[in-house]
């Protein structure tokens, strides 16, 4: 009896987790645990991107325009902006907010993937000897989930979520191509996709242009013509002139975004990524309008104008940079694209156990088993992968980038290697690393609810809301400039959520440190005559007389002796929004 029922909810359970709806709500749960315990966290990249959603919502669409900053996620947080008209306190929590729609979107567009794909991969089989590829299903979103919150988590301000989601619906949608019905359609919706992903990420340009030749030398479906790709390219082309159009423009040059070749200057050519960490080589060109020098020892740059922004340099370095040239050179493009794959290396290896079952699959071979026949590898999708592999691998490899490769590339692998083993031994393997899989998420899962569970118990605030209120309690307070020592302005979250603004910057800190009184005076005067009203610094040991300690390791210098210490200005305003119910829901009791 025990048996049987032991059998029976066996059964269920393999229904269930072979079956797509278990999945969703797994994937929803286990993002909106990492949305939730992040809500508080923030990146660099992802202040620039607040500040362009921000110009958005003061002066219209034209305010997402950004030579290097790609438009589309920008414009999600300005929508996102409109409508719960944030106060300051939650505006991070609402970037993580946006970044959940995402997610909903690219896990939607992963489902949309998988049902092509694995619709392939029946009709192509023979009549006798098709495999059950049920079992495929909570391996493909294993490795969906476990590359989709480590390779591109959730915590991090950035598109590639986005990317990724526009990734797995091209990928979807070229694998229906092999439908007779609404052929035209789909090369239509093809194009479509390719030029939005532009918006999202100027490197789906190059992108799409490898996908459109993959599936023009290696059709998807034998029914395929010259005329339909030639239609897909047009609707991306006609998508994506508009932002080329204005990039130039901005530019002063043709250009799909300054990204690729600004990358390209600092990760290759090793072209400093900060100013005043090195000198630009002559042979890269000259900036046409580098930031303003103050004083030469220590380097003192000074960035007001004409850029906005919460930090001008990082705001629109495009700007900055502008009339440095990348320089290809054989030596440095060697260099370059070793590391690139000793970055691919480490991905790989990252979780073991995904590399360590395929390893498995591959020596075990069904010898005395009938072969069952798949679809064969789709060459169109495998060669589009690996270009765009190759496309970063020349400029810069980081994990969040080539996340959806890696999903799709593993499926492929995992499949046509279970083509070729026993189905005993493949259905073990499965197992396992769903098994492994899942247990490492869920128990990720349940450390970063703990601790957001701590954190709101006691009453914790977030450490730039702290540095924040240290600096009003000074007279520093919102629309204040600031100047900082060294290179913190990067990670400076305050000063965005304080709504102050960095405008100059002391580079060299040993030498600002050696300095003498006289010297520093001088420094502090002319920074104070440009309306600086406090210079930062971090992570510094000893501090000179007048300097101020502050939390999370900053330490404030405060300018204008003569100003009356004002009392700090309210941050939190009666104001009843969307935004606000919602947060308090979780940050207040």
């Amino acid at each position: 009896m025990q048996l049987r029922m032991l059998r029976k909810v066996g059964s269920g359970l393999y229904l269930a987790l072979t079956s797509f709806v278990p999945w969703w709500g797994i994937s929803l749960v286990l993002a909106a645990i990492a949305s939730i315990a992040s809500r508080h966290e923030m990146n660099p990249d992802g202040i620039s991107y607040l500040d362009l959603a921000t110009e958005a919502t003061r002066s219209g669409p034209g305010g997402i325009l950004n030579a290097y900053w790609s438009p589309g996620y920008p414009a999600l947080l300005a929508c996102a902006m409109m409508l719960f008209r944030p106060q300051p306190e939650y505006e991070f929590p609402l970037v993580h907010l946006v970044n959940f729609g995402m997610f909903a979107l690219a896990l939607w567009a992963f489902d949309y993937f998988l049902r092509s794909w694995t619709a392939n991969c029946h009709n192509a089989a023979e009549p006798g000897g098709q495999r059950d590829h049920r079992l495929l299903i909570p391996l493909a979103f294993c490795l969906f989930l476990w590359h989709t919150l480590h390779l591109t988590p959730l915590r991090l301000a950035t598109p590639d979520i986005g990317v990724s989601a526009f990734t797995f619906l091209i990928a979807g949608l070229a694998c229906r191509l092999r439908r007779p019905q609404g052929n035209l359609m789909r090369y239509i919706a093809l194009g479509a996709a390719l030029g939005a992903a532009y918006y999202m990420k100027a490197a789906m340009f190059p992108s799409a242009v490898a996908f459109l030749a993959s599936i023009a030398f290696f059709p998807p479906s034998k029914e395929q013509r010259r005329k339909e790709v030639f239609l897909c390219a047009t609707v991306f082309i006609i998508i994506a002139v508009p932002l080329v159009a204005s990039l130039s423009r901005r530019a002063g040059h043709l250009s799909i975004g300054e990204s690729g070749a600004l990358n390209y200057a600092w990760s290759v050519n090793l072209v400093p990524l900060v100013w005043g960490d090195g000198e630009i080589r002559e042979v890269y060109g000259r900036p046409i309008h580098p930031p303003r020098t103050l004083f030469q020892r220590p380097l003192v740059l000074e960035f007001e104008s004409p850029i906005r922004g919460s930090y001008p340099l990082h705001f629109e370095p495009a700007y900055w940079f502008a009339g440095v040239r990348p320089k290809i050179e054989s030596a440095q493009l060697l260099r370059s694209l070793k590391t690139s794959l000793i970055a691919y290396k480490d991905i790989v290896c990252l979780f073991p156990i995904i590399g360590i079952g395929a390893c498995v699959l591959l020596l075990s071979h069904a010898r005395g088993e009938r072969r069952s026949r798949v679809s064969p590898p789709m060459t169109w999708l495998i060669v589009w992968l690996v270009a765009v592999l190759s496309i970063y691998a020349v400029v810069l490899v980081e994990s969040r980038y080539v996340a959806a490769a890696f999903i799709i590339l593993w499926l492929q692998l995992y499949v046509w290697l279970e083509s070729r083993s026993r189905r005993r031994v493949a259905r073990t393997v499965y197992c396992i690393v769903v098994a492994a899989t899942m247990f490492v998420l869920v128990s990720e899962a349940s450390e970063s609810l703990s601790q957001a569970i701590a954190d709101r118990n006691a009453n914790r605030r977030p450490d730039y809301q702290m540095v924040t209120s240290a600096l009003r309690d000074l007279g520093v307070v919102t629309g204040d400039r600031l100047a900082f020592v060294g290179f913190w302005a990067f990670d400076a979250y305050f000063v965005r959520y304080a709504r102050m603004r960095v405008i100059a910057q002391i580079t060299d800190e040993d030498q600002f440190w050696n300095l003498n009184d006289d010297n520093f005076e001088q420094i502090a005067a002319r920074l104070e005559g440009l309306g600086v009203r406090a210079i930062i610094t971090r992570d510094r040991a000893t501090l000179k007389p007048g300097w101020r300690q502050l939390t999370d390791g900053y330490s404030v210098f405060p300018l204008g002796q003569n100003r009356l210490i004002r009392k700090p200005q309210a941050t939190r305003e009666t104001m009843n929004t969307p935004m606000s119910a919602l947060a308090t829901a979780f940050d207040s009791r």
